[in-house]
Formats: structure tokens, C-alpha cells, sequence
């Protein structure tokens, strides 16, 4: 049954990088919970900036090939060996292209040379992390995410462990950049083994017709990630710019916990991708169907972070961080409620990729990216990180609103009032339940998903064929099949 097909590959990447992923982002909250801890807000800051601004010229070295090159050898396998072949040298060119600029770029403004020297050892790593997401993009193509899975849990954890050894040596954050770098690097030399291992022996091509044919279909999707990063990123440089690095520390404490949920949409949206790709030439309709599910489940699972996530913000803080950055608990609350917004434009942006609508998103995406700098720009100077809270919420806020309106006029309208209801009385009553029963936060946080999820149940939130098909899923899963 073909529907019942896709639904076991996807469950299966999906357990896959799931599971990786909460492995990594359980790893990454203590890493980053150390490094916050010891550095303190200011130098906590620096490495913060130096993260950021370097992530957003990080896309210059990338420019939407690995995105291309997942969609069309998803739909041609007889590809791989001259997509990856001519790629590589692209991509290194763009690399050290983006370590000029990025060298220019950081001379030009008036930061501490300690700064510049964190800078210039991230920007190091640029070139070995934009040839792991090439590779990336063949496993995904190939919908073999337990390479993916793999790598990005051991990147986790050797980060983990070069974090504590930098802590127990008493390096400073040039050294904790250093093992930014080391780790990296190690990444890559671990994808390129397992690249040649399993798929192929990459090689160097310099095809300048193919070049021109990748450059120009590559070109809108490296837009929309230039635009996308710019947003995602820009917020810690202009606060950094505007005010000083203890603020930046603050905002970041608040914005790595929302970017460590951020994998739950990762993590569907990667598995997802290559379906939508294939279903776009072979069935409209179950196309659609997808979506809707999509959509629904994302909403069911974004919505009560966001409540539980407000209600919690203290205890969170307190736990991850310490009383130094009790300054973000309010930005937490804020930058909380963009949670199901990411959730949900996070699956339609690759939607859009996949149905060939790259232009249309180009254009949204650059609304988002004005949006995002002007209102940073606009509330930063009087209201300092909250201020840049509020102006990551109302972007994404934005973002969404433009993302579901063109899905809808080109695919199918949702209409997720029913939903939105009973996923309201399942919140009401969490929240309930946090507001008066005061136990630890973990057990408040098990208890809480569990009465939300019972209230749902009970509110008939789930058809019987969503039900129906899980159940196939699970009872025709083959445990020998799931590692072929």
C-alpha cells in the first residue's frame, strides 16, 4: 500500500533522527549550560556573537546547493556522482570567499580583538561544516538519516566533551572556539568516511555548463536561506552592536532553549522533504493529504511548549543558567510564543521548496528578513534584549501569516478552528495543574504532557484513520528492515 510505504519510511527517519537529536540537544543544554555558567554573561556573550555573526555568512559557502541537490537526486538517483562531484569545488571556492568577507566584515566594525580572534577561529570551521551539509544532502536524498543521525549526535557529544575539558583546563573562550573548530572538523573527516563507504567516492569536476545549470537553480533557494539565517541570526549581532555583551549573554540564554525545540520541526521537516518532493509528481492529492497531517501535528505538539514554557520560565532559568540570568526569564516568555510559529513555517518552507514555488518563498523570505532588522533596529535602542524578543516574535509572527496564506491559495486552505479549540481546553487544563500543583520541574513537565495529551484523546482530537495508521506502523515494523 503505497500510503502505508511512505508512512514507514518516514516513521523510520524520523525515530532515527529524533532520537539523535534528543540525545544532541539533551547534551547541548548541559554544554551550553556549562560554558554559560563559566564564562558569565559577558564572556558568554562574545562566544554568543561570534556564533551568530559567523552563522550568517556561514550560508554564503552553502548558497541553496545542498538543498538543490537533496531535491533533485531524491527524484534521479543516475545524478549523485555529478551533482557531489561538481559541488565540491563550488563550495570550496565559496568558502574562502566567505572567510574574506567575513575577515573584512568584523575589521570594519569596532569589536575587541579578543572578539575578532573568536570570530576568526569560528569562520575557520566554515569550510569543513558546508561540505558536511553537502553530504548531508545525498544521505536525505537517499532517506539514509542514520548517517545524518549519527554525525550530529557524535558533534553533540564531542562538544560536550571538549566544553568540560576546556572548563577543567580554564581555557577562555578563544579556547572554547577552539574546540568549535576541532570539533568540526573531526564532523566532516567522519561524513567524508562514510560517504565514501556507503555511497560514493567523491571526486573533483569542473563541468562550467553544469556549474551555470546548479548556480541558477541553486540561486532563489540560497536567497531564502541567506534571508532565513539573516533573521534567525541577525537579532544577537545588532544587540551586540547596540548595547553590550551581557545583554547579548541574557537574550541567548532565553533564545538557545528555543532553539533547542527548534528540532522538533528540524527533525520532521528533514524526514518529510523528500516525500513532498516525490509526492509533487506523483500524487496532488496525498500531496495535500500530507500536508494536513503535517500541520495538525506540529500545531498539537508547538502550542502547549509555548504555555507550559511561560508558566515554567522561572523554574527553567534558574535550573539552566543561575540567579546571573534571572534578566532572561521575561525574555524567555516572550520568545516562547514563536515556538509554534517556527513549527509550522519551518514545514511549509520546505513545502514550498518542493512544489517548485523557491521564488515566491525568495519573496517572503525577504519580508521576513526586513521585518526581523527593522523592528530589532526599532526596539533595541529603547528596550534593550526584551525589545529584541519582541521583535523575534512579531517577525515570525509575520513570516507566518505570509507562509500560510500562498500555501493555502496553491495547495489547500486549513481550517484549524476545531482544532485550536480543543487544543485550548487541553491547555487550560495544563496550566491549571502548573499554576497549583508546585513539584519538581521535570515531573511537572512529564505530568503536564501526559494530561494534555489524555484531554485530547478525550476531545476525539485524533481520527480513526490517523489512528488506525499509526497502528499499521507499528505493527508491521521489521527491526531488521529498520538498519537496511
Amino acid at each position: 500500500m503505497f500510503n502505508l510505504e511512505i508512512a514507514h519510511r518516514f516513521a523510520k527517519n524520523t525515530i532515527f533522527l529524533f532520537i539523535s537529536q534528543i540525545l544532541s540537544y539533551f547534551l547541548g543544554f548541559i554544554y551550553i549550560l556549562y560554558a554559560a555558567r563559566y564564562l558569565g554573561p559577558a564572556n558568554f556573550g562574545i562566544l554568543s556573537f561570534a556564533l551568530a555573526f559567523t552563522a550568517i555568512f556561514q550560508i554564503l559557502a552553502d548558497l541553496g546547493l545542498s538543498t538543490l541537490t537533496t531535491r533533485e537526486i531524491s527524484k534521479d538517483k543516475a545524478f549523485e556522482n555529478k551533482f557531489i562531484n561538481n559541488i565540491i569545488p563550488i563550495k570550496l571556492i565559496l568558502s574562502v570567499f566567505t572567510f574574506l568577507i567575513i575577515y573584512l566584515v568584523i575589521n570594519s566594525l569596532n569589536y575587541p580583538i579578543q572578539t575578532k580572534e573568536v570570530v576568526y577561529i569560528l569562520s575557520c570551521s566554515i569550510i569543513f561544516t558546508s561540505l558536511s551539509q553537502l553530504f548531508y544532502s545525498l544521505f536525505q536524498a537517499y532517506e539514509k538519516l542514520f548517517y545524518q543521525s549519527l554525525t550530529q549526535f557524535l558533534n553533540s557529544l564531542f562538544l560536550f566533551i571538549g566544553i568540560i575539558i576546556a572548563i577543567y583546563l580554564k581555557l577562555n573562550v578563544i579556547g572554547f572556539a577552539t574546540i568549535y573548530l576541532l570539533v568540526f572538523m573531526f564532523i566532516f573527516i567522519l561524513n567524508f568516511i562514510i560517504l565514501k563507504r556507503r555511497f560514493l567516492t567523491p571526486k573533483i569536476e569542473i563541468n562550467f555548463s553544469f556549474w551555470k545549470f546548479i548556480i541558477k537553480n541553486a540561486l532563489p533557494l540560497s536567497f531564502i536561506a541567506i534571508f532565513g539565517t539573516i533573521a534567525f541570526r541577525i537579532d544577537s549581532v545588532l544587540l551586540s552592536l547596540f548595547t553590550n555583551n551581557i545583554f547579548v549573554g541574557w537574550y541567548t540564554a532565553s533564545y538557545k532553549l528555543i532553539e533547542a525545540l527548534i528540532f522538533i520541526p528540524i527533525v520532521y521537516t528533514i524526514s518529510i522533504y523528500p516525500i513532498f518532493s516525490i509526492l509533487h509528481t506523483k500524487s496532488i492529492d496525498y500531496l495535500k493529504l500530507v500536508y494536513k497531517k503535517s500541520f495538525k501535528f506540529l500545531f498539537i505538539i508547538g502550542v502547549p511548549i509555548s504555555v507550559g514554557g511561560t508558566l515554567l520560565s522561572t523554574k527553567i532559568i534558574l535550573f539552566f543558567y543561575g540567579t546571573a540570568f534571572m534578566p532572561s526569564i521575561l525574555a524567555l516568555q516572550i520568545l516562547i510564543w514563536s515556538i509554534p510559529l517556527i513549527f509550522l513555517t519551518k514545514m511549509i518552507s520546505y513545502l514550498f521548496a518542493s512544489i517548485n514555488k523557491q521564488n515566491l518563498l525568495l519573496k517572503i523570505s525577504f519580508i521576513y528578513m526586513c521585518t526581523n532588522i527593522a523592528s530589532n533596529i526599532i526596539l533595541i535602542p529603547y528596550w534593550g534584549y526584551i525589545g529584541c524578543s519582541f521583535a523575534t516574535l512579531l517577525s515570525e509572527l509575520i513570516f507566518f501569516i505570509l507562509c500560510f496564506y500562498y500555501i493555502s491559495k496553491l495547495l489547500i486552505m486549513i481550517d484549524f478552528k476545531e482544532i485550536f479549540i480543543k487544543i485550548s481546553l487541553s491547555c487550560i487544563s495544563i496550566s491549571l495543574f502548573i499554576i497549583y500543583v508546585d513539584i519538581n520541574l521535570f515531573l511537572q513537565i512529564l505530568f503536564s504532557t501526559i494530561i494534555y495529551f489524555i484531554i485530547l484523546i478525550l476531545l476525539r482530537t485524533f481520527k480513526p484513520e490517523e489512528i488506525r495508521l499509526f497502528k499499521e506502523i507499528i505493527l508491521k515494523f521489521n527491526i531488521k528492515k529498520f538498519f537496511n
